[in-house]
């Protein structure tokens, strides 16, 4: 383990034991940060997206996937897995399993293992604007493109949802960050 990501779970780790006095006095979220998307008018807002939209759901162990056409979960299951063959109804055991090992993947990466871990993602058609995927805390889900998912760009994302399961009372945006930028650290120098 590297010191960098030593020293960060110390100061985590601080966040976990304190008295939860100490969450008054954390800092609010800035309004304009992602994470702070509260309400389907500011996920619009950001990505230019109408929320309207009727969703279909995939779920598996670990997440339930939105999604509007078929056509955006087999375009967002090939970019983030690489593997054109994935078909939710010929293979659906493959599919869920995929998903499944990402997250998996961040766990051990990050060595947290939340009981009951589980994350909405939303798979939209066509990249509009704003970032390419984010993580809302306050809805506990992820907001990515079907045309511009990429497995790393997702395991970053799933890092945010892990430390928002993981710790009792949740470390300042820039620790959280750092933490996240740890999984893409990792998977760049292996």
């Amino acid at each position: 383990m590297s010191k960098l990501f030593q020293s960060l779970l110390v100061v985590s780790l601080l966040f976990i034991q304190a008295p939860y006095s100490i969450a008054a006095e954390t800092p609010a979220e800035d309004s304009e940060s992602i994470e702070a998307i509260e309400n389907k008018e500011a996920v619009e807002e950001i990505t230019g997206l109408e929320a309207t939209e009727e969703f279909e759901t995939f779920s598996t162990a670990y997440t339930t996937i939105f999604y509007t056409h078929e056509e955006d979960l087999e375009a967002f299951l090939w970019n983030i897995t690489g593997d054109q063959e994935i078909n939710i109804y010929s293979y659906p055991g493959l599919a869920k399993n995929r998903i499944d090992r990402l997250v998996e993947k961040v766990e051990a990466i990050l060595d947290m293992y939340p009981a009951r871990f589980h994350i909405k993602i939303y798979v939209y058609r066509h990249y509009e604007r704003g970032p390419i995927a984010f993580y809302s805390h306050a809805t506990n889900s992820i907001t990515t493109y079907a045309n511009t998912s990429t497995e790393a760009t997702l395991l970053h994302e799933i890092a945010h949802a892990l430390i928002r399961a993981y710790f009792k009372v949740l470390p300042p945006a820039k620790i959280r960050e750092m933490i996240a930028q740890y999984v893409d650290q990792h998977l760049r120098s292996n």
